[in-house]
């Protein structure tokens, strides 16, 4: 398994006390620290003395920021499955086993995902679970959702994963840039291979504690539900720009996909099956980005309302789950260049059964 440490001697003892406590004991613990300037290290050096299982320390020369700094992590471990750890959760004592449980009974499992509590600093329950999954789900290759995320402390993948792609040259992420890297997260990296890769099982069972905090990597914890994602979509500007952006961020993932090529010994149905469909399904979204791009960019109201209608004909407007869009983008759409509510409503009306169609 794999920790990534930098400055984190407030709550790591209890995150290594929670990995100690397991049911099922890892192989091995991999820490990488990059370059903590309190007593981190000296934690892990103690924890080490008594683990019950090899911990392997390794301090950065130079600040490499969290993304580089778990990708190192990631590349030292020897195990056939590795699991990511941050350094101020508590695990559950049977996430290793709840995990394991699923790859040893689907070969084509490549990544396990789980959701957690979120906890205040002192860890009292906030009520929130992160991420929210309700049922069980398994993803089939190549059909884990475009965009799709699963937090990197809730996940376990299996080692084919760096050895089939290189992380070095993975895609730009979506989000801004970090520490001036702009490449994907490794959470982001994992899901985004492995489900083209294999199949991603998604279990309902809350098996860590997601502490939140001011120093978290990702701020405070803020659940987005789909009105604040239609809110946050009706606020936003310069619209062509944005969707254009994002078919190229499509592209460059269908690119990235292109480039794995699997050897006898590595390769099989589902992996080849997984990078066909993944593929396509980023290539279909680029189009479909670019399109609505065309959609913000015209000019005349009669112009993009008949955008609107051959966009919605395309079945852009799919679920979010099938690579679409999805029913709020709809509604946004509608109502941004329709410029009538009527008109709006009539649009959302007819193509409204056919999202709902679509199957999840």
């Amino acid at each position: 398994m794999a920790l990534a440490t930098y400055n984190g001697e407030e709550f790591l003892s209890q995150q290594l006390q929670s990995i100690a406590e397991q049911r099922l004991q890892p192989y091995e613990l991999v820490v990488t620290d990059d370059c903590s300037e309190d007593s981190t290290c000296g934690i892990v050096d103690a924890f080490a003395q008594e683990a019950p299982f090899p911990v392997r320390l390794h301090r950065n020369n130079t600040r490499l920021g969290y993304k580089s700094n778990f990708f190192r992590a990631i590349r030292l471990c020897r195990g056939d499955l590795i699991a990511l750890s941050d350094q101020d959760d508590i695990w559950a004592p049977d996430k290793l086993v709840r995990a394991v449980e699923e790859f040893e009974a689907d070969h084509e499992v490549t990544v396990v995902g789980h959701t957690s509590a979120v906890v205040r600093t002192d860890l009292t329950k906030t009520g929130a679970l992160f991420p929210q999954i309700k049922r069980r789900r398994v993803h089939a290759p190549g059909r884990f959702p475009v965009w799709g995320t699963q937090p990197g402390f809730t996940t376990m993948f299996s080692r084919l994963l760096v050895e089939l792609a290189d992380p070095d040259a993975r895609p730009v992420s979506l989000n801004p840039p970090v520490m001036n890297d702009p490449l994907m997260a490794h959470d982001d990296w994992v899901v985004f291979v492995g489900g083209a890769l294999g199949k991603i099982v998604q279990i309902p069972m809350p098996l860590a504690l997601y502490r939140r905090h001011d120093i978290n990597t990702g701020g405070q914890f803020r659940e987005v539900t789909v009105g604040t994602r239609l809110e946050q979509s009706l606020a936003m500007s310069q619209e062509a720009t944005h969707y254009s952006g994002m078919a190229s961020l499509a592209e460059q993932r269908a690119a990235y996909l292109l480039q794995i090529q699997p050897n006898q010994e590595q390769s099989s149905e589902a992996i080849e099956t997984g990078l066909f469909r993944a593929q396509r399904a980023y290539q279909r979204t680029a189009s479909a980005l670019n399109r609505r791009s065309n959609l913000y960019a015209s000019t005349r109201s009669w112009r993009r309302i008949a955008q609107l209608f051959a966009n919605a004909g395309r079945g852009d407007y799919r679920p979010r789950s099938r690579g679409g869009h999805g029913a709020a983008s709809l509604a946004k759409d509608a109502f941004r260049t329709a410029g009538s509510p009527t008109l709006a409503a009539r649009v959302i009306r007819r193509f409204s059964a056919q999202v709902e169609r679509e199957p999840h």
